[in-house]
């Protein structure tokens, strides 16, 4: 389900793949675009809060390229990609120029995922102390929009590092709030979001955690014992050790059911 602002002539989708549609039309199959182009836009909304030198902008896309003169060839592919790009409805430019720097048009009318995910990330944070109801509301929007890493055909430092934050956001999010409806006994949610986050997060024990809980309080032990020793399994496959956060919590309550 991929979801996006119908007022917006710019839709930007990066999680799961890349695309780029402009009032309807998806550019990135347009076979006559520059492959650098799109490399270049990639680069300007990832690191879409800072003014970027031609430079550095250079030596990160193409390093393996010695251009002589990175600020020509930077105006050069910017002016390829404004044409590309066009303009908002408003007449803005995408890609600003300042004073020998450039940067993406965080004012211009777009719609690009990471940057709703973010934002529904943060409203779900801000709500969980406070109304759990809005927080899971605004945390299954962000779901929708998480379909997959961000530029996953991608294998660089830059990209790696944006992947990791987005990543680490979902998962703390996710922390937080399973945390949240575990006290307060929202089994339902918990189940269904601590099993989406192992499919993400295999190795995030808190998650196998408080699915086995929650299979306790709903009287379902033996397959809750089954699933904590298949989790003791595979952590000891995959890290030679047992799971260690507070497992010693589900022992006293098998012990105590028994």
């Amino acid at each position: 389900m991929k979801l996006h602002n119908d007022s917006s002539d710019l839709l930007i989708y990066t999680l799961g793949g890349f695309t780029v549609y402009k009032k309807g039309v998806n550019l990135t199959q347009e076979k006559s675009q520059s492959i650098k182009s799109f490399q270049l836009l990639k680069y300007l909304i990832a690191h879409r809060d800072k003014r970027l030198k031609p430079e550095q902008i250079v030596s990160h896309l193409w390093p393996d390229n010695n251009y002589s003169n990175p600020k020509s060839t930077m105006y050069s592919h910017i002016y390829r990609l404004r044409n590309l790009l066009g303009k908002d409805k408003y007449n803005n430019h995408y890609i600003l120029s300042d004073n020998g720097f450039y940067k993406w048009n965080k004012s211009a009318s777009y719609w690009l995922d990471i940057e709703e995910l973010e934002k529904c990330l943060n409203m779900a944070k801000q709500k969980i102390p406070t109304n759990l109801n809005k927080a899971i509301k605004y945390y299954r929007t962000a779901s929708h929009i998480n379909i997959g890493n961000f530029l996953p055909e991608d294998k660089n430092d830059w990209t790696s590092y944006v992947r990791n934050y987005y990543l680490n956001m979902y998962k703390n999010t996710t922390l937080e709030l399973t945390d949240r409806l575990q006290n307060f006994n929202r089994i339902k949610e918990t189940k269904e979001f601590t099993q989406k986050a192992i499919e993400v997060f295999p190795f995030e024990e808190k998650f196998y955690y408080h699915l086995t809980k929650s299979l306790i309080k709903e009287g379902k032990v033996q397959k809750a014992k089954d699933y904590f020793e298949n989790t003791k399994k595979f952590f000891v496959n995959e890290f030679g050790s047992h799971p260690s956060f507070n497992w010693h919590e589900i022992d006293n309550k098998f012990e105590a059911i028994n």
